[in-house]
């Protein structure tokens, strides 16, 4: 969920800075949640887009408590040191809540209270939900969707269906086309489907540098099978935290050729650092150590 909110955040602001520039009404991303709240959510999203630490982000009323420029904190002058003037927490809410409320949506189908009815129409839903979304936006354009994730919208379809086990599957099989036809082709933009990994890969001990592939998706094999990119974010690390981004489809490139990426959920955002060119991998193997480290013992 850090990636996904990740992905569709740098998006939405890549959006305003093009629409700013071009002079022309900027696209919008979706972020389609289907295990946690909108309500739940917005911690996250906050925390990405206003960069404020996400446990102050997830106060009952975060307005009353933001920083101003008397009272700022020490993570705010350490993530913006040799900037010419630290912004406090209300300072980057004003500058950055235009780009949250042009550029970015939440839509909520998690069968949350809000919306109990939600999430149970699989990608016919998900379609009919974005039409709703852009009709209500006057025709806003979209650039990006980002779907979270496709193993619990499968697994509600099929319980409010009354579908048995083996259509699983085959509709996790088909979610990527599906995807593909009815929300990228049909609203010109990228889809970001987020999955998870089988209990066994996702459990297993040691498995922090291996390269996992999409062979082990939840449920489905044949999961990146419609894909034209699939990466996958392995186990982490448990000394750093780090975790490898393996790139194991590329529709265009060997994905052989394709170095993992090394990444890191930012201690205070809910986001993603890549720290690719900090890190290598151990000694033993199984686990990630500093470049300083390794050069010490002339790795």
């Amino acid at each position: 969920t850090t990636l996904g909110v990740h992905l569709a955040v740098s998006n939405a602001n890549l959006c305003w800075v093009t629409g700013q520039t071009d002079g022309h009404r900027p696209k919008f991303v979706i972020y389609v949640t289907a295990e946690e709240s909108a309500v739940l959510m917005r911690p996250r999203v906050w925390s990405a887009f206003f960069r404020m630490q996400r446990g102050r982000a997830a106060m009952p009323d975060p307005f009353s408590i933001m920083t101003t420029p008397d009272t700022l904190l020490p993570y705010e002058r350490d993530d913006q040191r040799g900037q010419q003037r630290v912004m406090s927490e209300s300072e980057r809410y004003v500058l950055r809540r235009p780009i949250l409320n042009t550029c970015f949506a939440v839509l909520d189908i998690s069968g949350s209270a809000e919306f109990p009815n939600a999430g149970t129409g699989y990608i016919d839903e998900l379609e009919a939900h974005i039409t709703r979304l852009i009709e209500a936006r006057d025709g806003q354009e979209l650039s990006m969707v980002v779907i979270d994730y496709a193993g619990i919208i499968v697994q509600r379809h099929m319980e409010f269906n009354g579908l048995e086990e083996e259509k699983r599957r085959i509709l996790l099989k088909y979610f990527g086309n599906n995807c593909k036809r009815q929300i990228a082709e049909r609203f010109k933009c990228a889809v970001w489907v987020l999955h998870q990994l089988n209990g066994d890969v996702a459990a297993g001990p040691g498995t922090a540098t291996k390269r996992i592939t999409h062979a082990e998706a939840s449920d489905s094999k044949s999961f990146a099978e419609n894909l034209v990119a699939c990466g996958v974010l392995g186990n982490a690390d448990p000394n750093h935290g780090i975790r490898l981004l393996n790139w194991s489809k590329t529709r265009n490139k060997a994905n052989e050729t394709v170095v993992p990426t090394m990444l890191k959920i930012h201690s205070d955002f809910s986001l993603m650092m890549d720290v690719s060119d900090q890190y290598v991998v151990s000694t033993s193997g199984s686990g990630f150590m500093s470049a300083s480290e390794a050069a010490s013992v002339g790795i």
